[in-house]
């Protein structure tokens, strides 16, 4: 009983820990480097069919070369940082702007399904936990209230 108890712990920690997928990791690199020699049709090549059904090659290439690579230009490092909604996240560091790059990948055939580049969130905010001190009122006289809650119901 203690053995399969401890082995079901081990395996919880293992589906649970914050490690990088290899198939995420060869994706990465391969977009970074098709990236930076700006053949845009070879990331077209990466996506899934869903992914070229939303995008057109044409639109693929207009994207990536009037909204990123010339605010932003180049590739110059990643890195694996966590999830975030399925997605891998990579903050990568651009000639010119440090970004958060969401990578989706089909399970059948590990092509992209989902991209997305954001702004970075700092790394290392503690999660805020909900204040529990008492409170209370200035005075001790009786208090009117005139409006007290978001609706009609709540007064």
């Amino acid at each position: 009983m203690k053995k399969s108890f401890l082995l079901l712990l081990m395996s919880c920690g293992l589906t649970f820990s914050q490690d990088e997928l290899p198939q995420y990791a060869n994706a990465v690199t391969q977009f970074a480097s098709l990236y930076n020699a700006q053949d845009y049709q070879g990331i077209y090549e990466l996506y899934d069919v869903n992914m070229k059904k939303a995008l057109t090659p044409e639109e693929n290439r207009q994207f990536f070369t009037e909204n990123v690579n010339r605010i932003m230009g180049s590739i110059q490092e990643w890195e694996f940082v966590g999830y975030q909604r399925g997605a891998h996240v990579y903050r990568t560091l651009f000639d010119r702007a440090l970004s958060n790059l969401m990578i989706s990948l089909s399970v059948q055939n590990s092509k992209i399904n989902g991209f997305y580049i954001s702004p970075p969130k700092p790394l290392g905010i503690p999660i805020l936990e909900r204040n529990s001190t008492r409170m209370i009122i200035p005075f001790e006289e009786e208090v009117f209230v005139y409006w007290g809650g978001t609706t009609l119901a709540q007064n």
